[in-house]
């Protein structure tokens, strides 16, 4: 490992295999050495661009904020918006999704097998566990769920939560469609057996 370390002189000391050097330099030039050496350290691991091939702009992507494909979960009638979907796009790195969650609601705690959670809490207050512990999130709170971590969030404000949320890899959001009805549809009357069978197909566990 090469090492630089910068005194308040131009001078730099370098080790390479615990022998040590000092020579001085200019400012500009260890900036110039050291921009060198970081670019030359990258460079083996950086794939080739072809700089001559563009990307298909898809316009379905850019959705306005009442766009999106919407289920009602349970009899709770929680709003699931699903904005990026495997299904749709064929994108199966991430998706992205929001749910309104009423005063007093919440998503039980839980956990997933084979994805990542990012969640973004776009407006309102409420409870986050994660884990063994709790925290208040308001607006602007953001959390990165790694897989088979525990997690759940509670509005217990009196103002409606909008979270912004998404999985990596894509997939999951097809979990909200087995459960969840479009508006105006009758909410599913899942038994027991049916909510097992589904948990287990998409690899989510509840705590409670």
């Amino acid at each position: 490992m090469h090492r630089f370390y910068v005194s308040t002189s131009p001078t730099i000391r370098d080790s390479f295999g615990g022998i040590y050097m000092e020579r001085s330099i200019s400012r500009k030039g260890f900036l110039t050495s050291a921009g060198l050496l970081g670019i030359g350290s990258m460079l083996p691991n950086m794939p080739a661009v072809n700089y001559n091939t563009e990307s298909d702009a898809n316009p379905d992507l850019v959705l306005n904020a009442d766009e999106g494909e919407v289920y009602l979960i349970g009899d709770r009638k929680g709003r699931v918006t699903i904005k990026v979907d495997k299904q749709n796009t064929g994108i199966e790195t991430m998706s992205l999704l929001t749910e309104d969650i009423k005063p007093g609601d919440g998503i039980p705690v839980h956990r997933h097998s084979s994805e990542e959670e990012l969640v973004f809490i776009e407006k309102g207050s409420g409870i986050f566990t994660f884990g063994q512990k709790q925290y208040d999130v308001t607006s602007g709170s953001m959390a990165l769920v790694p897989r088979n971590v525990w997690h759940g969030l509670r509005n217990e404000s009196n103002d409606m939560l909008r979270m912004v949320f998404g999985y990596s890899p894509s997939g999951f959001e097809d979990y909200f469609r087995a459960i969840g009805v479009p508006p105006g549809e009758p909410s599913k009357k899942l038994t027991g057996e049916d909510w097992q069978q589904i948990n287990n197909k998409f690899g989510v566990e509840y705590r409670d």
